[in-house]
């Protein structure tokens, strides 16, 4: 089958292929009913705009947290519990071995 356009119609409209440069010019473009973000010149978060929420569904990369921002002070609250968990486990394991030492 030959075009004679670069932009066409396949798999029965289930797929448009473009063959130069989409340009999208105060659209947006919308998947599953969400509008999605294709990047280009993001600006970097401003003080206090990543939330908890943004890190638990990884809306947010590293890059883009910032310095310090990994500081203990900086954790949030279930953060916080699990390395006090992990810490408590290793202190309860430090402790048996060395009851079970014979010097």
């Amino acid at each position: 089958m030959s075009y004679s356009t670069k932009n066409y119609t396949a798999d029965g409209g289930n797929r448009t292929v473009i063959g130069g440069v989409l340009e999208i010019a105060g659209g947006k473009v919308i998947k599953d009913g969400q509008e999605v973000s294709l990047g280009g010149n993001q600006s970097e978060p401003g003080p206090g705009s990543v939330t908890n929420e943004m890190l638990a569904d990884k809306s947010v990369r590293s890059r883009n947290i910032g310095t310090g921002s990994v500081m203990e002070e900086h954790l949030n609250s279930s953060v916080l519990d699990r390395l006090k968990a992990i810490e408590d486990k290793l202190k309860e394991l430090a402790g048996s071995q060395s009851d079970g030492k014979t010097e």
